[in-house]
């Protein structure tokens, strides 16, 4: 089953094992349904014992058989993934970063194609679409209704409407 990296940890808190979890999602409470994630690279499974106080992006989270700074603090940088089939349900206009990544891009002025999406940087503003255009170029535009015309992951295609100087 493919494993989705939904977070990173940031660093311990606290001395009893706790650590900040930073969400890729807008919600990181929705950890507090989870089971267990896996950390690393080498995805080592642990259950999550409890999540609280939420600031922005980030919570502290409290894992099965981390009860230390010390042990705290060896989760610092480390990536977090869930399953695939935990991924929560969103809302209409809501998108997966995953299911981001590779959509066609098309000028919503000519209907042309621009290029394809090749990362999603997540800025405290607002998420920013790096596409990658036909001619090799990188493309940074802000994911705002300004910009973003339509999305439709059935198709892989994204809409954008270029403003002057974007491209």
């Amino acid at each position: 089953m493919e494993k989705i990296e939904i977070g990173r940890i940031v660093s311990a808190i606290g001395i009893k094992g706790e650590v900040k979890f930073y969400s890729f999602s807008d919600d990181p409470m929705r950890l507090a349904d989870l089971e267990y994630i896996y950390i690393g690279k080498d995805e080592i499974k642990y259950d999550v014992e409890n999540v609280r106080s939420p600031k922005g992006n980030t919570a502290a989270l409290k894992l099965s058989g981390v009860d230390t700074r010390n042990v705290a603090e060896l989760f610092k940088d480390k990536p977090c993934y869930i399953d695939e089939s935990m991924l929560a349900e969103l809302d209409d206009g809501e998108y997966y970063i995953k299911d981001l990544i590779g959509l066609s891009v098309f000028d919503a002025g000519d209907n042309l194609p621009v290029g394809t999406i090749e990362d999603v940087i997540q800025n405290t503003a607002q998420d920013i679409y790096l596409i990658k255009t036909c001619d090799g170029a990188e493309v940074l535009v802000p994911a705002v209704k300004e910009f973003i015309k339509d999305i439709d992951i059935k198709a892989g295609r994204i809409s954008i409407n270029f403003i002057e100087g974007m491209r």
